[in-house]
């Protein structure tokens, strides 16, 4: 009987330690060799959250949540390949740290798993939500992703993704976010809106979903739309 329930035991501890455990993510250090990757216990919780492993190979995690009701968003893919390339499902850069990062939806949740297109495989190193707000206006179709920790007051990377009804043509920017001062004329208070720039003009969209394009003191574009 003791046997047996040290062997249980064992074997309990060894089944919870792979749940937990990666494969090794290398990553290069200062003296130019190669660690693994650390993931931090929350990382790897929320990765678990959606039945998948911090460090699991592409192909297993993409075949994970096809079989779980999750499909590629095909059309965020598309936004992401007009800044850099796109090979099959993943949206990959260059470089001895590249990284690669697709996204996949299950009715109205959105998650952007980012992999390490440096090690074989093609590893999961993170996973988030990646909801992002549509506008749509008599003429566009805009896309507003906030990429900055959830929590952050303000935010210097907000993805512009706008799409003419009546060309097809699309533009990509990247702002800000907008907020009124407090009384103290410092401190960001109410949230007002977002703002990009491409060039000479400046794109502003409200909080109440105004789209304002300017150029100098010119008004290239002024419609109001609705938040989706």
């Amino acid at each position: 009987m003791r046997k047996t329930a040290i062997y249980l035991a064992v074997l309990i501890s060894l089944t919870t330690a792979n749940v937990y455990a990666e494969n090794c993510v290398k990553v290069w250090n200062d003296s130019g060799g190669d660690n693994c990757m650390e993931f931090s216990q929350a990382e790897r919780k929320k990765a678990l959250q959606y039945g998948v492993r911090l460090g699991s190979p592409y192909k297993t995690v993409r075949k994970y949540l096809i079989r779980n009701g999750w499909t590629i968003n095909q059309s965020r893919l598309k936004e992401e390949s007009m800044e850099r390339p796109l090979d099959g499902d993943l949206v990959c850069g260059s470089g001895w740290d590249a990284v690669c990062s697709t996204y996949f939806i299950r009715k109205k949740s959105a998650i952007m798993l980012t992999f390490s297109a440096a090690n074989d495989g093609i590893p999961l190193t993170g996973i988030d939500a990646a909801d992002a707000e549509t506008l749509e206006t008599p003429s566009f179709v805009i896309k507003i992703d906030v990429r900055c920790a959830e929590g952050n007051v303000t935010c210097d990377d907000v993805i512009y993704s706008g799409t003419s009804k009546k060309t097809q043509k699309s533009i990509v920017l990247r702002g800000r976010t907008m907020h009124s001062k407090c009384a103290d004329g410092v401190t960001p208070c109410q949230f007002q809106g977002y703002l990009f720039t491409s060039g000479h003009a400046r794109y502003t969209i409200t909080q109440d979903g105004e789209l304002i394009v300017m150029q100098g003191e010119k008004t290239l574009v002024q419609e109001r739309g609705t938040w989706k």
